[in-house]
């Protein structure tokens, strides 16, 4: 019989060293984030935590209140816990938090006095867990039981660390150059943090940023970023806040855009009292976005047309009534950004016989999917002979193009009379909304005169 009972003894002892080795032991974690850390029944709410905790390691559901683990205790780091421990079992317990994690009670650890149902009933424990003090880090730490540490009566207590958080509206800052870009700076508190915080700004090469005002406290709640670059590029600029011990960044990117004009012919030969034209293209750098309003110095010109709104074309018309060089200046202007292009036309007196084409519209307006026409004229001055026509349209070589033609190819004048075709004009389903350049070229001999059409193309109205 003794020797059945030495057995069975040794089969406990293995049993909980057995299980000792199997349940493991929460140890610290330097990351607080809730997702991480789990759910807890008390909460991080700005007041005292005061919670009951039953211990019990004999009975059908041993453990801190008839769990295992007990309930998650949540404070704030230097708030005060007041346990109410309470022995059901009528054995001798003693509840400490476990830093070193060896299930026994070490110097400066957290510790109640011994309690059981018969000597101490309920025991009122306050202690104030100090980040840095009696508790090394922020995290979760095992609370357990000096006399019963396995594998039952363990728990978690959490100990959070007031602290800050810093956001930004918007993320992504969108500029031209030369132009300051804004966003707002918000601090925002957690676990109750309630102290002044210091703010800086770095940013990369090329662009200047500042902050204000330097210092936010977490009532007033927000400050102003300002970052302006005077390159086109992608900047970046680097808001760090800073109180006591705690630090954290928020990195900001910082577009700046831009756009070029540019002319085609940038010189022009013409007659007197004979149009002349140039094609300004206006091109986009690093996605800029906004209205372009063009307009030139020279009263004898006109733009068509003046307002552009991304990667477009207008066509400069110039009739000057005296032979001579003429520079015009165009002028692109988007808010306080602007850039010029110059043209130089080079005006001579008219030949003895000559001829004029015109259009009867100089603009026209087609929906994709239909077509339109307009009436193209020649006179001539003091010119007879025949003419021979071509017509040309800007972005040909896309494969939906606006398509165009005319209904003669050649014209013959008598002297100081006038004749006509008809220029025909077709948009495709598929043809892209946008401006388009027809160009009509009326030669002979060598004697070459154009007129030119603008073409606006828009999405059919549903």
């Amino acid at each position: 019989m003794n020797i059945i009972r030495l057995r069975f003894d040794d089969f406990l002892i293995a049993l909980l060293l057995f299980m000792t080795i199997l349940i493991p032991s929460v140890t610290s974690s330097t990351a607080l984030s809730d997702a991480k850390l789990g759910p807890y029944t008390s909460s991080v709410s700005g007041n005292n935590v005061r919670i009951w905790l039953n211990g019990d390691v004999v009975g059908r559901h041993p453990g801190w209140n008839d769990s295992s683990p007990g309930p998650t205790i949540t404070v704030i780091s230097g708030e005060t816990v007041t346990l109410l421990l309470n022995a059901t079992d009528n054995l001798l317990h003693n509840w400490f938090v476990d830093i070193n994690n060896n299930g026994q009670v070490d110097p400066n650890e957290i510790a109640s006095p011994d309690f059981s149902a018969g000597s101490t009933n309920v025991l009122t424990f306050r202690f104030t867990p100090v980040i840095g003090q009696n508790v090394p880090s922020s995290g979760n730490w095992t609370y357990r039981c000096r006399y019963h540490p396995y594998p039952y009566m363990y728990g978690i207590i959490r100990v959070v660390q007031p602290d800050f958080s810093l956001s930004a509206s918007p993320s992504t800052l969108k500029a031209a150059t030369g132009t300051p870009a804004t966003s707002t700076i918000t601090a925002s508190p957690l676990f109750h943090f309630n102290e002044t915080i210091g703010l800086s700004v770095t940013s990369s090469s090329g662009l200047s940023a500042t902050i204000t005002p330097g210092n936010l406290a977490i009532a007033s709640g927000a400050a102003t970023l300002t970052a302006l670059a005077t390159r086109v590029g992608n900047y970046t600029a680097t808001v760090t806040g800073t109180s006591g011990f705690l630090t954290h960044s928020l990195v900001l990117a910082v577009q700046v855009g831009d756009f070029s004009i540019s002319t085609n012919p940038a010189t022009s030969l013409s007659q007197v009292n004979s149009p002349a034209n140039s094609t300004i293209t206006v091109t986009i750098l690093n996605h800029f976005s906004g209205i372009l309003d063009l307009t030139s110095n020279s009263a004898s010109c006109s733009l068509n047309p003046t307002r552009l709104t991304g990667p477009e074309e207008s066509v400069l018309s110039c009739t000057f009534t005296t032979a001579g060089s003429n520079r015009v200046t165009v002028t692109c202007a988007s808010g306080s950004l602007s850039h010029s292009a110059t043209v130089v036309f080079n005006v001579t007196a008219p030949a003895i016989a000559d001829f004029t084409i015109t259009a009867a519209n100089t603009t026209l307006s087609l929906h994709r999917g239909s077509h339109a026409n307009d009436a193209i004229e020649l006179k001539s001055i003091g010119f007879s002979g025949t003419i021979s026509l071509s017509v040309t349209t800007s972005q040909a070589k896309l494969p939906h193009r606006l398509k165009a033609s005319l209904e003669n190819s050649g014209i013959t004048l008598s002297q100081n009379s006038a004749s006509s075709t008809i220029l025909r004009l077709s948009a495709q389903r598929a043809t892209l909304p946008g401006n388009y350049v027809v160009t009509i070229t009326a030669r002979s001999g060598s004697i070459t005169r154009s007129v030119t059409i603008i073409v606006v193309v828009s999405s059919r109205h549903k």
